[in-house]
């Protein structure tokens, strides 16, 4: 799979995952959950989750660092 250097979307998303994680102390982001500027990072981690192992190994442990576990 082709995965860009400079994604946007993603770097937004890690972004607001880190914010969530300074305001609630984790990373286990609920399904539901939308940013105040209507960003929907439940279903953007969801979207990261699903891919689990075809994830590029920098972003899994961006994700990692952020508290989220990928099992």
């Amino acid at each position: 799979m082709f995965w860009k250097k400079r994604d946007p979307q993603w770097a937004h998303g890690v972004r607001r995952l880190q914010g969530y994680k300074r305001l609630y102390g984790d990373g286990n982001v609920p399904l539901t959950y939308v940013c105040k500027d209507g960003f929907r990072l439940g279903r953007w981690l969801h979207a990261q989750k699903r891919l689990g192992k075809r994830l590029p190994v920098e972003r899994e442990q961006t994700l990692r660092e952020c508290g989220v576990s990928l099992v």
